[in-house]
């Protein structure tokens, strides 16, 4: 995607602020493959109370867990639909456990490690209290 074009993207999250569209159009940005727009309209949604969007949440927060070195680097989205589904209280405890077991490890330098994911597993531990 060009910069231009993710520019664009974020653009629109941030015209659906006050938008009898936004449910719509968070629904479409949350099916986006790129992990910092889903993060964005993850946040929109949360902020929103837009909790019809639970389903969408719940289906971009599990096809993020797919090869997610490469389709969530840093758990950017993941962190974020983990919040969003927390502050919409949803009451299922299955993504929070799946996030809390979650270990993301990515190249940090050279050939060294690190895990990204420390935000995600605090993030589903305090949702499940």
């Amino acid at each position: 995607m060009s910069r231009q074009a993710f520019e664009a993207k974020l653009q629109v999250l941030d015209g659906l602020r006050g938008s009898p569209k936004a449910a719509a159009g968070l629904r479409k940005a949350l099916g986006d493959r790129n992990n910092y727009v889903v993060s964005k309209a993850a946040a929109l949604a949360a902020e929103l109370r837009l909790a019809e969007l639970e389903p969408d949440l719940l289906a971009a927060f599990d096809r993020f867990f797919s090869d997610p070195v490469k389709t969530d680097p840093q758990c950017w989205a993941k962190i974020a639909i983990a919040k969003a589904l927390k502050d919409l209280e949803h009451a299922d405890a299955a993504p929070y456990l799946r996030g809390l077991k979650h270990v993301q490890m990515e190249a940090v330098y050279l050939r060294q490690r690190a895990d990204s994911a420390p935000i995600l597993r605090g993030t589903c531990a305090l949702a499940l209290l």
